[in-house]
């Protein structure tokens, strides 16, 4: 830390680094002269004054739309002030892995930070920090450490005299929840955004779908509904909509027919998919119209139709090609496509769009699906005992445990499997794992 100021001292260059004068920062509850002296170290710096100084300067921050927040602590304090540049320091070196989602991040560095924020009771900066660092591991689907820094953001944020643009920050805490299957808690946090009457306003059709979705997983597609029609009304209120909102139109359609198809409300189902099938190229692309397709070739599925699910996946595969590989649909169709020649009981068929969507899967993109995936097919593989070209599959599951996290649970299930498969009791590993995996499903 640099040499002792005095609080006056203090004062007076906080002051003049937000560019105030003296009269503005009395906000008519103190005299300028009381502020002249007080800076030139003529008379001290109670804890009362410092609060009025720093709600008035508060109010002109938020005003002004000024990126600061002073405490009275602030004040009272001069130390703190050179920890919150030092803040602003370690803040600034994490931009860099915001802008480049492939940098891999310094250990060392968010060490040190969390250490220095733990020291400091800095509720501005920690909250603009861990903001930061829930943005970073969104963009690196990462969806749990975006959850852990933006409850910590949230916390420290209702700890700020002012909380402007809070409803912003409890939506992406929301979506965090969502991606991890906290869906009580995405609800409940969405609500309390709702009790915030701009929020409707900047992020009405937003707020409204993603909680559509979390209503779908809940299995709650009555007010998943409602959610919908209420996105789909503030969407085509607007004159005219942004990309995000066109691609949420269109999304819209297809949460909505999963709800009926989820509702046992086949034939609805299949005529809302229908809609996004007929829209015109200039309103989707080929990636959402093959993802319709075959999801009219699902609900057939269901229906035990063998010739419509037939007729919907050769819609598709006439379609795949035009379908950019990068898509967000390629995957998912591919693991789709293979599910319904499952269903057909074409084996030769679900073999091999099995391997092509673990050839186009891009964990960095999306990272909650390759589990799924991978199960399906392994289950493929054990259904129909084959063995044979598996080491797609195998180098895709190497993968997979690097990531895994083996905490003690796990730990002392695997020694003790491996105990049972070196001593050849391999019936009491197998009784083991079909028991868990029995669990699981239910």
């Amino acid at each position: 830390m640099e040499e002792y100021i005095t609080r006056g001292q203090n004062l007076k260059v906080l002051r003049k680094k937000l560019g105030l004068k003296q009269y503005e920062i009395t906000g008519g509850e103190i005299t300028r002269n009381l502020i002249s002296l007080i800076e030139h170290d003529k008379t001290p710096l109670h804890e009362g004054v410092a609060r009025l100084i720093s709600e008035n300067i508060n109010k002109i921050s938020d005003e002004r739309n000024m990126d600061i927040v002073v405490f009275p602590e602030d004040l009272m304090n001069p130390v703190r002030l050179k920890a919150k540049s030092l803040a602003d320091e370690y803040i600034s070196k994490l931009k860099i892995y915001l802008e480049d989602p492939e940098k891999e991040i310094d250990k060392k560095l968010l060490e040190d930070m969390e250490f220095f924020l733990q020291n400091w009771n800095l509720p501005d900066k920690k909250s603009k920090a861990y903001e930061m660092l829930g943005d970073i591991y969104e963009k690196r689907n990462d969806f749990e450490k975006m959850y852990i820094y933006l409850t910590k953001a949230l916390e420290n944020y209702f700890l700020k005299p002012y909380n402007k643009d809070i409803n912003k920050l409890i939506l992406k805490l929301s979506f965090a929840c969502m991606h991890t299957k906290r869906y009580e808690e995405s609800i409940n946090l969405t609500n309390l955004a709702l009790s915030y009457e701009d929020t409707v306003e900047k992020y009405g059709s937003k707020v409204y779908y993603n909680r559509s979705v979390i209503f779908n997983r809940m299995k709650n597609y009555d007010k998943a509904l409602v959610d919908l029609e209420k996105c789909r009304v503030l969407l085509t209120s607007k004159n005219k909509l942004d990309e995000d909102e066109k691609v949420r139109l269109k999304r819209l359609i297809i949460v909505e027919g999963n709800c009926y198809k989820n509702k046992k409300e086949y034939l609805k189902a299949i005529e809302v998919y229908q809609k996004m099938y007929n829209m015109t190229e200039e309103i989707q692309s080929v990636g959402e119209k093959c993802a319709a397709t075959m999801n009219i070739a699902e609900t057939y599925e269901i229906m035990d139709n063998k010739e419509k699910v037939r007729e919907y996946i050769l819609k598709s595969e006439e379609l795949l090609d035009e379908i950019a590989e990068d898509s967000f649909y390629k995957t998912r169709i591919y693991q789709d496509l293979a599910e319904r020649y499952k269903y057909l009981k074409d084996e030769e068929k679900t073999k091999h769009y099995y391997e092509r969507a673990l050839n186009n899967f891009d964990p960095k993109k999306e990272k909650e699906g390759i589990n799924n995936l991978l199960l399906d097919f392994i289950n493929f593989y054990r259904e129909t005992n084959s063995t044979e070209d598996i080491s797609t599959l195998i180098s895709n599951i190497e993968e997979m445990v690097e990531h895994i996290n083996v905490d003690l649970n796990i730990r002392l299930l695997l020694n003790y499997l491996l105990f049972n498969i070196e001593n050849n009791r391999v019936v009491d590993s197998m009784n083991i794992i079909n028991k868990l995996l029995n669990k699981g499903e239910n």
